[in-house]
């Protein structure tokens, strides 16, 4: 399993708008680009759960039943393994590459369109809304946090 945390988001953030303007689909202002990659990544955090979120909610979870526990023969471990497990099952099932997503991809690509549409360090874009958002689906499927 990839061990992804807030900063695997903001790459993700980066390889989005570095992928969109070496495809020629988006013309961003240079001097902007980091306040663009900032807004991209406050939008999707929250859609997203990583490695490190589920981490520490399994750890919230086990603090909360570890005194009710205590006194029993389950180890710490299997603790964890149980409260991870109630976790993750709280989750969903879309998970990719070490990101749990509280949205579909698609929703997350419409977002992130809709932002650049209308974001003011965008000057140019050249593709539809429908190739963008998938262009923008595709970079988060393939997207190596390693």
């Amino acid at each position: 399993m990839k061990t992804t945390n807030s900063e695997s988001v903001k790459n993700l953030a980066k390889s989005i708008l570095t992928r969109l303007e070496n495809q020629k689909s988006i013309l961003i202002n240079p001097v902007a680009r980091d306040q663009l990659r900032t807004e991209l990544y406050s939008i999707i955090q929250p859609a997203v759960v990583t490695e490190q979120d589920l981490h520490e909610q399994t750890l919230s979870r086990i603090g909360s039943s570890g005194e009710q526990l205590e006194g029993t023969d389950i180890t710490e471990s299997a603790q964890y393994r149980a409260a991870k497990s109630v976790v993750r099952k709280e989750m969903g099932d879309d998970q990719l590459n070490g990101f749990y997503f509280k949205k579909n991809l698609k929703q997350i690509a419409i977002d992130i369109r809709k932002h650049l549409m209308s974001a003011a360090q965008v000057e140019e874009v050249y593709e539809t809304d429908d190739d963008l958002e998938q262009m923008i689906v595709e970079v988060i499927k393939r997207f190596n946090v390693n």
